[in-house]
């Protein structure tokens, strides 16, 4: 001792210090807090694109998949301006029903895929010609607000309804899901 003082730290000195660690630890916990909110958040937002952009392939699957029109061409000709295994139909409610016909995978038999949007989801369902009953379907992705369909057919987007008066081929296919976020995904296939 020198002086007569103590080499150790006085209470006072030892409260402002803790103070200031608790302080310290307090503002990294929030700062932690944030960050796995932040990585929460941006994992479910991951997850919906990757449903999103699943359905997505799975209409460009079956739609490459359709049965080619050349089968066609002795029943209905080959003068239609639209793939004659697609169709676009609006039920009552004026909501849009895509139905693809294909050939099934593994049996030879002839399969009708069905995408239409059913209390705010958007459901797949397989309509099999020969089996006893179609399946339930299988819902593809939730909060959907709608679904869109137009062709390419000249240059220029027609709507499937006036598909029938133009001059040329469709030659694309645009579908269109409205998520009710206020998300557009468009899925674009040449036929």
């Amino acid at each position: 001792m020198k002086g007569g003082r103590s080499d150790g730290f006085t209470l006072i000195e030892v409260l402002v210090a803790l103070s200031l660690v608790a302080m310290m630890g307090v503002i990294a916990w929030r700062g932690l807090d944030y960050v796995a909110e932040q990585r929460s958040r941006m994992d479910a937002e991951v997850k919906s694109t990757e449903r999103v952009l699943r359905t997505l392939a799975q209409i460009e699957r079956d739609v490459t998949q359709r049965i080619p029109d050349s089968l066609f061409a002795d029943s209905y000709g080959s003068s239609s301006t639209q793939s004659l295994a697609l169709d676009v139909a609006s039920d009552k409610l004026g909501r849009v029903q895509l139905r693809v016909l294909r050939r099934h995978p593994t049996l030879p038999d002839v399969q009708t895929i069905v995408y239409f949007v059913e209390n705010g989801q958007l459901v797949r369902r397989i309509d099999a010609h020969r089996a006893a009953a179609a399946s339930d379907g299988t819902v593809l992705l939730e909060a959907v607000q709608g679904v869109e369909v137009r062709f390419l057919a000249g240059g220029r987007w027609v709507e499937p309804e006036l598909l029938a008066a133009a001059t040329a081929r469709a030659t694309a296919i645009e579908v269109v899901i409205e998520l009710g976020v206020g998300e557009r995904y468009v899925e674009l296939v040449q036929l």
